[in-house]
């Protein structure tokens, strides 16, 4: 709790809008970091079925396999 020298009359209100603020920009972070976890992990996972897939069809698609990886990494560099 952040202790505001002001007059006593507005010091809640200074401090009310401030801890409103720090939580709601907190929030925001914890959302986004939440949001690029989740995405990333939809990423590595894509990547893993993809590399799966590619191993069950045999070398010979393994050329063609990693253009697709990299077409699908592109967008999330």
């Amino acid at each position: 709790m952040c202790v505001s020298h002001g007059s006593p009359g507005q010091a809640p209100n200074l401090s009310m809008a401030a801890v409103i603020h720090l939580c709601f920009i907190w929030h925001y972070n914890l959302s986004s970091i939440v949001m690029v976890f989740l995405l990333q992990s939809a990423v590595s996972f894509r990547l893993l079925a993809l590399n799966i897939g590619c191993r069950f069809q045999g070398i010979g698609f393994l050329r063609e396999c990693k253009s697709q990886s990299w077409r699908f990494w592109i967008p999330y560099i």
